[in-house]
């Protein structure tokens, strides 16, 4: 698949694109997002700066696109970086998701499931996930691409995920007993290899993650 960088859709040249070209009828869960915090994380902290227009710089823009788009918008219909009837995905060689069933489960139950000191099962909210996560991470989880092994149309890329523990954890663990720690304002940092299918037009089409779940939270409790 040819790149010309110059035609690329918005969301492949600015990882903020959701966010700036979004309008009135943009749907959010709880209203449009500010990514200050995180933004200033990622630049701060970030290991690898990726020349623009390289490929490592367009799968980067795409999939914090993506990941906005994830995390905040309630109407999938309105989703930019996938194609919605298209779009699925699967953790850990289990079983694939389509965009609709992700959303009514909520991104860290997606991707975290039932682990020791976290458990999916036990919160069935996806906003209530999310939140167990913002209250933990208050300044943010960013989210950087490492390497691009293959290009457009099957990529396959290595991403590092990572913030700081600066609030509270509480949430129910694998055996149902609920879990309260204060902040340790430790790093909690998370490594992962993506495989990915991209349409003609750069959309994604489906995306499988391989990455350990129990690490994130492991740095979380081990830090007390």
């Amino acid at each position: 698949m040819d790149i010309e960088y110059d035609l690329l859709p918005n969301f492949l040249k600015n990882l903020n694109s959701v966010l700036d070209d979004s309008d009135s009828n943009t749907e959010w869960h709880t209203g449009k997002p500010d990514y200050s915090l995180v933004n200033g994380l990622y630049e701060r902290e970030r290991t690898k700066i990726h020349p623009k227009g390289s490929l490592e710089d367009i799968i980067t823009n795409l999939i914090k696109n993506w990941e906005k788009e994830l995390s905040h918008k309630a109407n999938p219909s309105q989703w930019l970086t996938v194609i919605p009837d298209h779009f699925r995905m699967a953790v850990n060689g289990g079983p694939w998701a389509t965009l609709e069933e992700v959303g009514k489960i909520g991104a860290y139950n997606a991707f975290l499931g039932n682990c020791e000191y976290y458990s999916a099962a036990h919160v069935t909210d996806p906003l209530a996930s999310h939140q167990v996560f913002r209250e933990a991470l208050q300044s943010g989880f960013a989210l950087e691409i490492l390497e691009v092994y293959t290009p457009p149309p099957k990529v396959t890329f290595k991403f590092r995920h990572w913030g700081n523990m600066s609030g509270e954890l509480k949430c129910p663990m694998r055996n149902g007993e609920m879990m309260k720690l204060p902040p340790h304002n430790g790093k909690v940092e998370l490594f992962g290899m993506v495989v990915m299918k991209l349409s003609e037009n750069f959309q994604i089409l489906e995306m499988e993650f391989f990455f350990r779940p129990d690490t994130m939270m492991e740095q979380m409790v081990e830090g007390h």
